[in-house]
Protein backbone atom coordinates (compact mmCIF):
# COMPACT_ATOMS: atom_id res chain seq x y z
CA UNK A 1 0.00 0.00 0.00
CA UNK A 2 1.00 3.43 -0.99
CA UNK A 3 1.70 5.85 1.56
CA UNK A 4 -0.97 9.02 1.84
CA UNK A 5 1.63 11.37 0.83
CA UNK A 6 2.30 9.72 -2.44
CA UNK A 7 -0.83 9.05 -3.33
CA UNK A 8 -1.83 12.56 -2.35
CA UNK A 9 0.89 13.75 -5.04
CA UNK A 10 -0.22 11.08 -7.80
CA UNK A 11 -4.23 12.09 -7.73
CA UNK A 12 -2.71 15.98 -7.32
CA UNK A 13 -0.65 15.84 -10.34
CA UNK A 14 -3.10 13.65 -12.69
CA UNK A 15 -5.46 16.50 -11.79
CA UNK A 16 -3.01 19.36 -12.58
CA UNK A 17 -2.20 17.07 -15.88
CA UNK A 18 -6.16 16.98 -16.72
CA UNK A 19 -6.64 20.71 -16.56
CA UNK A 20 -3.88 22.32 -17.36
CA UNK A 21 -5.20 23.92 -20.38
CA UNK A 22 -7.52 25.57 -18.10
CA UNK A 23 -5.43 26.49 -15.27
CA UNK A 24 -2.80 28.04 -18.01
CA UNK A 25 -6.08 30.26 -19.68
CA UNK A 26 -7.31 31.17 -16.41
CA UNK A 27 -3.81 32.31 -15.18
CA UNK A 28 -3.87 34.26 -18.62
CA UNK A 29 -6.61 35.95 -18.34
CA UNK A 30 -6.06 37.10 -14.62
CA UNK A 31 -2.28 38.18 -15.39
CA UNK A 32 -3.65 40.38 -18.44
CA UNK A 33 -7.15 41.68 -16.85
CA UNK A 34 -4.64 42.32 -13.22
CA UNK A 35 -2.19 44.40 -15.75
CA UNK A 36 -4.75 46.41 -17.39
CA UNK A 37 -6.04 47.36 -14.33
CA UNK A 38 -2.63 48.50 -12.99
CA UNK A 39 -2.11 50.76 -16.05
CA UNK A 40 -5.55 52.11 -16.13
CA UNK A 41 -4.76 52.98 -12.00
CA UNK A 42 -1.04 53.54 -11.93
CA UNK A 43 -0.57 55.19 -15.14
CA UNK A 44 3.09 57.43 -14.00
CA UNK A 45 3.93 54.22 -11.54
CA UNK A 46 7.94 53.88 -11.81
CA UNK A 47 8.72 51.20 -14.01
CA UNK A 48 12.28 50.52 -12.77
CA UNK A 49 14.62 52.27 -10.03
CA UNK A 50 18.76 51.98 -9.53
CA UNK A 51 19.82 53.21 -5.87
CA UNK A 52 23.68 53.77 -5.50
CA UNK A 53 25.92 54.71 -2.88
CA UNK A 54 29.29 56.07 -3.48
CA UNK A 55 32.22 55.87 -1.98
CA UNK A 56 31.97 57.35 1.70
CA UNK A 57 33.72 60.62 2.78
CA UNK A 58 34.07 61.25 5.87
CA UNK A 59 31.12 60.81 7.97
CA UNK A 60 28.68 61.64 4.69
CA UNK A 61 27.47 59.43 2.41
CA UNK A 62 25.48 59.72 -1.31
CA UNK A 63 23.06 58.38 -2.35
CA UNK A 64 21.61 58.37 -5.99
CA UNK A 65 18.12 57.17 -7.02
CA UNK A 66 17.40 56.92 -11.04
CA UNK A 67 14.03 56.00 -11.75
CA UNK A 68 12.96 55.83 -15.36
CA UNK A 69 9.26 55.70 -16.04
CA UNK A 70 7.03 55.90 -18.98
CA UNK A 71 4.67 58.53 -20.24
CA UNK A 72 2.90 57.77 -23.65
CA UNK A 73 6.12 56.75 -26.07
CA UNK A 74 8.40 58.67 -24.31
CA UNK A 75 10.80 57.41 -21.49
CA UNK A 76 12.49 59.69 -18.88
CA UNK A 77 14.38 59.31 -15.91
CA UNK A 78 14.27 61.36 -12.49
CA UNK A 79 17.43 61.74 -10.88
CA UNK A 80 17.98 62.31 -7.11
CA UNK A 81 20.78 62.77 -5.05
CA UNK A 82 21.11 63.43 -1.31
CA UNK A 83 23.67 63.57 1.03
CA UNK A 84 23.09 61.79 4.21
CA UNK A 85 25.19 61.54 7.31
CA UNK A 86 27.31 57.81 7.66
CA UNK A 87 24.94 57.30 10.82
CA UNK A 88 22.33 56.77 8.88
CA UNK A 89 23.33 54.33 6.66
CA UNK A 90 22.01 50.67 7.67
CA UNK A 91 25.32 48.73 8.80
CA UNK A 92 25.13 46.14 5.86
CA UNK A 93 25.31 48.85 3.23
CA UNK A 94 27.27 50.92 4.91
CA UNK A 95 30.04 47.87 4.99
CA UNK A 96 29.30 47.21 0.86
CA UNK A 97 30.20 50.65 0.62
CA UNK A 98 33.00 50.82 2.35
CA UNK A 99 34.45 48.11 0.14
CA UNK A 100 33.91 49.55 -2.86
CA UNK A 101 36.13 51.74 -4.47
CA UNK A 102 33.49 53.97 -6.97
CA UNK A 103 29.72 52.54 -5.74
CA UNK A 104 28.09 50.17 -4.86
CA UNK A 105 24.59 49.46 -6.40
CA UNK A 106 22.46 49.09 -3.62
CA UNK A 107 18.85 48.65 -5.14
CA UNK A 108 17.54 45.16 -3.97
CA UNK A 109 18.29 45.88 -0.26
CA UNK A 110 16.92 49.04 -0.23
CA UNK A 111 13.85 47.30 -1.66
CA UNK A 112 13.78 44.67 0.68
CA UNK A 113 13.98 47.58 3.32
CA UNK A 114 10.37 49.13 2.35
CA UNK A 115 8.26 46.52 1.00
Amino acid sequence: MLPAWILALLIGGALVVAYWDEIVDWATKFFNAFKEWFAAHFPRLTHYVKVFIEKLRGDRATVKCNSYYQENEDWFVKEGVKQISASEVPADILAQAKATKDKADITLPMLGRTM
